[in-house]
């Protein structure tokens, strides 16, 4: 059995369902006993840290909750801190020749989750192209490839760097059909490594922030040319809501509270305090979920964008029934039936265990 092993995903971009979702996977693969690094590999061409402000800010961010109002949130550096305290990574690496060193104690290299293998960002490193199965056992959890096409040079390059996977799955049959339809490689379909935990496992690390509101919207987009403002808006004067939120657009701090600077704990507050949460987001779909909310979810791609990354929130529904929640373009809102969260648990129990069960098959 894998005592070791190092997470290889997008752990340390500013977004909520990429911490959250490597955070769960090393909480995951804990309850196999195997200790898990998330390797902290960074492409140089996003830029570099410096390591002493990054100290800097977590320390402000861990001392930011006792300064007042406007000053403590000036110093938050929420997800830095949340990746210093809740992810057990490795020192920091550019350069992929030099990823094999931080593997040398490991058993095990997991590729996934997140869209680590979508074929407009194809990178080798997050298919462990640095190494051979001679070395260290390679394994994918929940990889997704996201989109619905896969280009012949890119699909020949992947057969090539997935031939000596130990075992692989994804995060979306879409992305089974891909990669046994262009590169002959059968793979399984399991969960997103969000829903291995239990909402109890997150409730114990969300963290409650200074904003003040009654009950509320709570927003979270990542369109940056979105035009929700009006079926959200109608509902919140319809059931007398406040709208706080997160938005990639600039404009809508126009007609939301903005919530600048928090981070994932601060997130699952505001998922947890909703009345209802409005999103386009996958992640943001997944917690709703979980914290058993009323939520809409926004398609955020047409059909023919060429990196439409629709199948996600389809899968979802294919698990879990709720075509009702998403709200495709020029459609108008319609009060949905409640989701039954009896039915949801009790499939979820089933597809989290056909998901620990490729787990404990691929690190034995």
């Amino acid at each position: 059995m894998i005592k070791t092993a190092g997470i290889l995903t997008w752990h340390y971009y500013q977004n909520f369902g990429s911490a959250l979702q490597a955070y769960a996977l090393q909480r995951a693969l804990k309850r196999f006993g195997v200790k898990a690094s998330i390797i902290n590999y960074r492409n140089p061409k996003f830029g570099t840290v410096s390591f002493v402000k990054e100290n800097i800010k977590h320390l402000l961010s861990v001392t930011a909750g006792q300064l007042p109002g406007k000053i403590g949130r000036h110093f938050t550096y929420s997800f830095i801190s949340f990746q210093k305290t809740f992810l057990n990574q490795t020192r920091v690496v550019y350069a992929p020749i030099k990823l094999g060193a931080l593997l040398k104690n490991s058993d095990a290299i997991i590729c996934g989750s997140d869209q680590i293998w979508a074929p407009n960002v194809f990178n080798p490193v997050y298919m462990a192209g640095f190494t051979d199965s001679r070395k260290i056992r390679k394994i994918s959890y929940a990889a997704s490839i996201g989109l619905n096409e896969l280009p012949e040079k890119t699909a020949d390059e992947y057969k090539e760097l997935l031939s000596d996977f130990k075992a692989i799955s994804v995060r979306e049959e879409a992305g089974q059909k891909l990669l046994v339809d262009n590169c002959g490689i059968d793979s399984t379909v399991v969960l997103d490594p969000t829903l291995l935990l239990d909402v109890s496992d997150y409730k114990k690390i969300q963290r409650k922030t200074r904003a003040k509101t009654k009950t509320f919207i709570f927003c979270y987009f990542l369109n940056v040319s979105h035009k929700y403002r009006q079926i959200v808006e109608k509902y919140a004067e319809e059931k007398n809501l406040d709208i706080i939120g997160v938005s990639a657009k600039k404009d809508d701090s126009g007609w939301m509270n903005i919530q600048n600077g928090i981070g994932p704990r601060e997130f699952l507050y505001f998922i947890d305090k909703a009345h209802t949460v409005f999103t386009d987001s996958y992640h943001g779909t997944i917690f709703s979920l979980l914290y058993h909310k009323n939520f809409y979810t926004f398609e955020r791609f047409s059909a023919d964008d060429p990196i439409c990354q629709n199948s996600r929130i389809y899968q979802l529904d294919k698990y879990f029934d709720i075509k009702s929640r998403i709200i495709v373009p020029k459609t108008a809102l319609s009060e949905a039936m409640p989701v039954n969260y009896g039915e949801f648990e009790e499939k979820l129990l089933v597809l989290r265990k056909k998901s620990f069960d490729f787990l404990e098959e691929a690190l034995k």
